[in-house]
């Protein structure tokens, strides 16, 4: 890039898969099922999805959850490795924390191969994430939501997008972030 940049820039992940998937049960949150049924039926992998949500309370015990803030991006990252009874009240103390740190996201990490995710995304929505992603093998060898905070205003217009598909997924956020955030 030889222009200076005034804005924060967008970046983009994507996924290829090396060889063969085994097969895998996911649990989709129900606000996100079909969008997320979507891209996986782009990939190579073999899912199951369920809408069936946890009808258990939480395993009573600690959960473990990791964390850290990239200071020169200024992004903050939540990642749940397991579920426990404490977990939500870790992430919102988490959260609260990079809030006062000033991080302009925080992105939570969810495993979507335990039956707790749409319980803990549809709780973190409440107050205030997003749908961002999702990664294959990403958390430990499991299959990722990615949620995000953010406290930045977005400008959608620039964001320039070429297949059908992203522009499906762009407007699918862009739609769950006014309604979020405005």
């Amino acid at each position: 890039m030889t222009n200076v940049v005034n804005n924060r820039l967008s970046t983009l992940t994507t996924f290829a898969p090396l060889g063969n998937s085994e097969n895998k049960n996911i649990y989709l949150p129900e606000k996100y099922h079909d969008l997320i049924k979507g891209i996986y039926d782009s990939f190579p992998l073999k899912r199951e999805s369920s809408l069936k949500t946890m009808q258990k309370n939480l395993i009573a015990k600690n959960g473990t959850i990791n964390s850290s803030m990239h200071m020169k991006l200024n992004i903050a990252f939540i990642k749940v490795i397991e579920y426990g009874e404490n977990t939500f009240d870790e992430i919102i103390s988490k959260w609260k924390y990079y809030k006062l740190e000033r991080a302009h996201s925080i992105y939570l990490h969810l495993n979507l191969e335990d039956e707790h995710t749409p319980h803990i995304s549809a709780k973190a929505n409440e107050i205030g994430f997003i749908y961002s992603g999702i990664i294959p093998y990403h958390l430990n060898g499991k299959d990722t939501l990615i949620l995000q905070y953010t406290n930045m205003r977005i400008d959608f217009d620039e964001i320039k997008l070429f297949q059908d598909e992203s522009k499906k997924i762009l407007n699918f956020i862009k739609k769950e972030y006014e309604e979020t955030y405005f």
